[in-house]
């Protein structure tokens, strides 16, 4: 071959190579509402459900707020410094 078609052809390539492909158009970013955390939901940082009863959490690491105090020492819940 020619070294000027060669070359032809290496251009061709190189454009063809560079062009973007056709992409789909992203999807519009649809964003919820916010809504307000009610009194023992699962993002409420002071109160806990726990079955039909709602209760005061004594930390963020309190995951059953309905339990006995007896229970969440022997557990070691809240105690930051054992």
């Amino acid at each position: 071959m020619r070294p000027a078609v060669v070359l032809a052809l290496v251009a061709v390539l190189l454009v063809g190579l560079n062009t973007p492909f056709a992409v789909a158009a992203p999807l519009p970013q649809v964003y919820a509402k916010p809504r307000v955390i009610q009194r023992g939901d699962y993002a409420d940082p002071f109160y806990g459900r726990q079955g039909n009863r709602i209760c005061r959490r004594w930390c963020l690491q309190d995951r059953n707020p309905c339990d006995p105090p007896e229970f969440k020492a022997a557990d070691g819940r809240c105690f930051y410094n054992n």
